[in-house]
């Protein structure tokens, strides 16, 4: 028994092993360091990540099935050769039992009981022993056991054996059983709970697509703005309208400045204008279209937006800012972009390994003005 749980304890060990360094390896790449969604529709990195994560995965797959095929196998052996044991010994028994060779049967009348009938001179048909004394002395006891018509010596034994006995393990195997499945019930529930909601989650559709293809994609884009009599309030705060008839213009190649108290709306501006939201009123127009007839995905590839926290994802320097050209880029338009953000001379000059530098989670190893930097 002690063999058999520490059997059961090393394959439960081996395989939670196992399961943790498949979400290690998982983990411990870019993949783990994506900040929000926003960040990736608006960066238009989302494919790109999610082809990197399904290459991770299928790289893995192989090594989890033959994972979870060894630990299948273990586990089974670990839990089944105990049971195979008792399973021989039983059947061994009840043989043994059957065929009358064993027993307080055999004991006391069996003349081929070759021990007692040798070592105390039984005899089987007198039911007394002309041996020593010691012998004489167990008559009673042992060898006359039949004489006294008990249930373990008569015949009956066999039918108790039937109706009793094989009933009874069987049950207690069962419960055994039951109670060892049901320790995972609480287990399953709340897998039961996780996945519902994982799947609630996948089924939900966007109100604003960015997937989607539909939406006028023009040729050019000279980035006139424009916000019209815009009424909004966030879907959490209806109740709540942070724009109230708001009207902007923002002639293309201006630089204009929004200014206003902490939460008067600035923020909310550029998320209209990206289309994160759309307002329940009025209209935001991109060189004089209303931006909901546009494709999302067009639209947010004309916008570039550096807060005041920008957003780096694990990796180099040169990475992050090739993140900025969907269809990729060479580390000559990687320099040339980051000496237009007045940002090579930092690169070259302060790091350690300048474009091949780690930026660390969220861009921890740079300072807020070169993440900014780095960002644009």
């Amino acid at each position: 028994m002690k063999s058999h749980r520490a059997s059961s304890v090393m394959v439960v060990h081996t395989t939670f092993s196992l399961d943790s360094h498949l979400v290690r390896v998982l983990s411990s790449s870019d993949l783990h360091d994506i900040p929000e969604p926003r960040a990736l529709t608006a960066g238009r990195f989302g494919c790109r990540f999610f082809n990197m994560y399904c290459e991770k995965v299928d790289e893995m797959s192989g090594k989890g099935k033959v994972n979870a095929l060894v630990g299948g196998l273990a586990a089974g052996l670990a839990k089944g050769v105990p049971l195979m044991v008792f399973g021989v010994v039983f059947y061994y028994g009840g043989t043994l039992l059957n065929e009358d060779i064993v027993g307080l049967q055999t004991r006391c009348a069996d003349a081929r009981n070759a021990y007692d009938a040798a070592s105390c001179g039984y005899d089987a048909a007198t039911g007394t022993s002309s041996q020593s004394p010691e012998c004489a002395e167990l008559e009673a006891e042992y060898y006359d056991a039949c004489d006294l018509d008990s249930d373990f010596c008569s015949t009956a034994n066999t039918d108790f054996l039937l109706k009793f006995m094989v009933p009874s393990l069987v049950v207690f195997f069962m419960a055994m059983g039951i109670g060892m499945a049901s320790s995972t019930a609480t287990d399953a529930s709340k897998a039961k709970e996780a996945l519902l909601a994982l799947f609630d989650r996948l089924e939900r559709q966007s109100a604003i697509d960015p997937s989607s293809t539909e939406g006028a994609r023009p040729a050019s884009c000279a980035g006139d703005i424009q916000l019209q009599d815009v009424v909004f309030a966030y879907p959490t705060r209806l109740d709540y309208t942070i724009c109230n008839g708001y009207t902007l213009h923002v002639p293309s190649g201006q630089v204009v400045a929004l200014c206003g108290p902490s939460g008067s709306g600035k923020s909310t501006i550029i998320a209209l204008v990206e289309r994160f939201y759309d307002p329940q009123e009025g209209s935001v127009m991109l060189d004089g279209v209303d931006v909901r007839t546009l494709n999302v995905s067009w639209l947010r590839q004309q916008i570039g937006l550096v807060g005041q926290e920008p957003m780096l994802f694990v990796g180099t320097v040169a990475e992050n800012i090739a993140y900025g050209k969907v269809e990729g880029c060479t580390q000559q338009e990687i320099e040339e972009a980051a000496t237009k953000a007045n940002a090579h001379s930092f690169i070259v000059e302060n790091l350690p390994q300048q474009y091949q530098t780690q930026v660390g989670i969220r861009g921890g190893k740079l300072s807020g003005g070169q993440k900014q930097r780095v960002a644009i």
